[in-house]
Formats: C-alpha cells, structure tokens, sequence
C-alpha cells in the first residue's frame, strides 16, 4: 500500500508539521482534545424534527483528525467542536448541524432532562404540545453562534 500524503488534500492543514505519521496512543480518551472554558449555556440541533433546547454541561474541542486510512493524524487550525449536554447528548457544533444560545425563545422547550425533570415529550410530563409545534418555536433571543 502506498503512501499518500494528506496534506494536500487539506489546504487549511498543509504546514508540514501538522501531520504526524504514525497512530498516537488512543487508550487515553483526552489526547487531542481540550474543554472549554467558557460557552454558551444552550444547545439545539436544526436537523430532522428536534424540538427541544438543551442545557450545555461542557464544549470539548477535538485539535487532530485521523488521516490517510487510520496511519497518521493531521492537526487541524480550527477545532471540531462538540457540546455535551446535562442529559447525555452531544451535539456537533457546526452551522449545519446545530445552534447554541445564550436566551432561548420564551415559547421553545426546554429539555426536563437537562433540568433534573422528566422528559418533556412524555406522557407523563403534562405538555400539551406535539413534536412539530415544538420545532418551529426553536430559536433564540439573543443570537451567540
């Protein structure tokens, strides 16, 4: 198999010192990546038929992609991003994917999850609203992403 050297393939990552041959030691789950300090306090995805806004737990920052069939890593200059929620999700902070806040719309749900509550679509929660009403009232009030 021959080796093909990826970093003409990412013009944003073609300093030579930013690729690394060679597979690092994954039995450490934190190589690579950082947490932020500071973020805003709420998530929601714009995929599909999301409806509620999470509340954000930590936003950890992945600096190396794997390259050239899993035989090196490339550093990236801009981090993938991703949001950890109270209840366990995680989100894809990218502008397709995903949006955070800081003041979501006073008509948007919350997620009863995130709050210690119990799940807000459920049965048992006691809102009255379906799933499609829930996704077009998500959005912020003051934009942050």
């Amino acid at each position: 198999m021959a080796f093909v050297d990826l970093r003409d393939e990412y013009p944003v990552d073609n300093d030579p010192s930013s690729f690394r041959r060679g597979r690092p030691d994954f039995s450490d789950p934190t190589w690579g990546k950082t947490r932020s300090r500071k973020h805003p306090p709420y998530v929601f995805s714009i995929r599909g038929a999301s409806a509620l806004v999470h509340k954000i737990a930590y936003v950890e920052m992945h600096w190396w992609k794997i390259a050239n069939h899993r035989d090196g890593v490339i550093r990236v200059r801009r981090p993938l991003m991703y949001a950890q929620t109270m209840c366990g999700m995680g989100f894809r902070l990218a502008g397709k994917a995903s949006r955070t806040c800081y003041v979501p719309n006073p008509e948007a749900l919350l997620c009863g999850r995130c709050h210690g509550q119990l799940p807000t679509l459920s049965k048992r929660s006691g809102i009255k609203v379906n799933r499609k009403e829930a996704h077009v009232k998500l959005g912020c009030v003051v934009k942050a992403y």
